[in-house]
């Protein structure tokens, strides 16, 4: 309708290509007089309306065109291409006709076919979809702007993005000859005799226990053997129970149980919401970091207890529709990233720590790896790849494209299904925001630094809003369990200046220097230093690999647990290496 007054009365008409459109051919829509509202009548058989959004009326036809096909059903398929170096996804919608018909089929009396859609309909897709993605559809006119920024749309019924992957690594190799003082300085430290009793803290003991265990074998550390027993008991406690009608004590924690009725498998003790389902990722990710690291060093641990390391690993990320877990839990695949709420809340559902969710995929694909079980492998790939753009495009709006003017932070401390919020459930310090998406320190982490210099300006924006907040801005006024993580953020640019760092703490005698994270992201940093910097244009088809180009050039780094081959690609050209088992670095120059 033009300007001035509307009607008394409107009819809906066909387009030529597209007969019925958004109501059937005679639909009556009549004033009520109370605002705007309309009565709408039906003169036919066929009774549907369809309201669509459109920014401008010149996607009218187009929105048309596709009213009809009524979306039913939507299914993620994923691939991992080694070779090419990308997950691939396939994104299928089913659709059905408004009217009764199939798709494709007209209704009787009516003419035509399927709106002219052919059954299509016009798919949404957010930053994180397009951006370093290679996809097989054409983006059509309208743009709708959401709280992840521009949505843009295309038309279909199945859709095809192929996401970047090159490969994790289970933890950093260590240069030779490491000085003796600092191999015993790591290895001062004293783990706790025994686990906390929640999953979530039990799991980041587990995690500093799991690192240890690794870099004693890696450096050849005569401890080695005794720290891997260490982990294997935790592992075995945790995995097993013991009733008292069995003769045993009676376990009050450290146990998983099932729960059929529900679908679900819950560590005892519960923390943080983890009996309603909250932060199962979180938590349990760390469990598989241990068991996948404590496998690939011992086989015979995943012949034991590899079934329960599974189930619990599905628990958060089952790549399967099955009666006992529901299918990839708490992980969306739209939206390209993790929910942490089990039942969501009044506000609607959020995610605090992205880093954390990222790590739940890092070792969902370790363990697959450890296991040869495909599904976990790829379903780890999957995970990874996509979580790790969403959180640069709405965690960080790294590329400064997708945030309202209005939101006046450099980063988001939990981000909710409609907007951004400068927070965190337990603290109000800026460089706790900051460094709740830097959590935990460990390899895989490198999706964080693609932009060293976003890096220093996200370091420098968590200094300047802490100086103002909380007075100082200093490492030592943060203490260790903070301080640990902005070391480790840093040094995934800038090693040098974090072990520059951590040796003044260490000469001024401060306590954070005999913490086990920050001895933890001093080895990170060392050998960071020695490896240069990650690379995305290379890859490997080795599980176990990554690329890396320091002072000395080009090298590939792998682990392996036999003599193997593989390829590295460039994307145009390949070379064949030869690994040996355990660590290798191998230069890389094409031709």
């Amino acid at each position: 309708v033009g300007g001035g007054a509307p009607p008394a009365w409107c009819v809906s008409t066909a387009s030529p290509g597209f007969p019925g459109g958004a109501a059937p051919p005679g639909t009556r829509f009549t004033p009520t007089g109370e605002g705007e509202d309309l009565a709408v009548s039906f003169v036919g058989k066929s009774r549907y309306l369809v309201l669509g959004a459109m920014t401008t009326l010149r996607d009218f036809d187009l929105v048309v065109r596709h009213a009809r096909a009524l979306p039913t059903d939507s299914e993620l398929a994923w691939s991992l291409d080694r070779a090419a170096g990308v997950v691939n996804t396939t994104w299928s919608v089913e659709t059905r006709l408004l009217n009764g018909g199939e798709a494709g089929v007209a209704d009787s009396g009516e003419s035509g076919n399927f709106g002219g859609s052919g059954g299509a309909v016009l798919q949404g897709w957010l930053p994180h979809h397009l951006r370093d993605t290679t996809v097989d559809f054409e983006l059509e006119s309208p743009g709708y702007l959401t709280p992840r920024g521009t949505m843009k749309v295309a038309s279909g019924k199945t859709f095809r993005i192929a996401w970047p992957f090159r490969g994790l690594l289970p933890a950093y190799p260590m240069p030779d000859g490491l000085p003796r003082a600092a191999i015993d300085r790591w290895f001062e430290s004293d783990l706790p005799d025994q686990l906390p009793p929640d999953t979530y803290w039990a799991g980041k003991a587990l995690l500093d226990l799991t690192r240890f265990a690794w870099l004693a074998e890696t450096i050849g550390h005569p401890h080695a053997d005794a720290i891997q027993d260490r982990l294997k008991r935790e592992l075995v406690d945790w995995y097993s129970y013991t009733p008292a009608s069995r003769g045993g004590p009676g376990e009050e924690e450290h146990y998983f149980a099932r729960y059929p009725g529900l679908g679900a498998v819950v560590g005892m003790k519960p923390s943080y919401g983890s009996d309603k389902f909250n932060d199962h990722h979180f938590h349990y990710g760390y469990f598989a970091y241990a068991s996948a690291v404590l496998g690939l060093l011992d086989p015979d641990f995943l012949d034991d207890y590899g079934p329960m390391a599974t189930l619990v690993a599905r628990e958060y990320a089952n790549p399967v529709d099955d009666a006992e877990l529901p299918k990839l839990r708490n992980f969306d695949p739209w939206a390209g990233h993790s929910w942490a709420g089990g039942v969501s809340s009044p506000g609607g559902n959020n995610q605090e720590s992205s880093s954390d969710a990222v790590m739940s995929r890092i070792v969902l694909y370790l363990l697959g790896v450890a296991l040869g079980d495909d599904q976990l492998t790829e379903t780890g790939a999957m995970g990874y790849a996509m979580e790790t753009r969403a959180t640069n495009e709405y965690w960080f709006d790294q590329y400064g494209t997708n945030w309202s003017e209005h939101y006046d932070h450099p980063v988001v401390g939990i981000l909710w299904s409609g907007g951004q919020q400068y927070a965190t459930y337990f603290s109000g310090d800026p460089a706790w925001v900051h460094a709740i998406q830097w959590i935990p320190v460990m390899p895989g982490m490198s999706y964080l630094s693609t932009d060293p210099d976003f890096v220093q300006a996200q370091l420098s924006a968590m200094r300047r809003d802490r100086l103002a907040k909380e007075g100082s801005a200093e490492i030592t006024a943060m203490g260790a369990d903070l301080g640990k993580l902005v070391l480790g953020y840093e040094a995934l640019v800038d090693p040098a200046s974090v072990l520059k760092q951590i040796a003044k703490l260490r000469s001024d005698e401060h306590p954070m220097a005999e913490n086990i994270g920050v001895k933890l992201v001093e080895a990170d940093a060392v050998a960071r230093r020695w490896l240069g910097r990650e690379v995305e244009s290379v890859w490997s088809d080795a599980p176990l690999s990554r690329i890396f180009v320091g002072p000395d050039g080009m090298k590939l780094v792998a682990w392996s647990a036999e003599d193997t081959t593989t390829e590295v690609y460039d994307g145009m050209r390949k070379i064949g290496v030869k690994l040996p088992a355990g660590w290798s670095f191998t230069p890389i120059a094409f031709d």
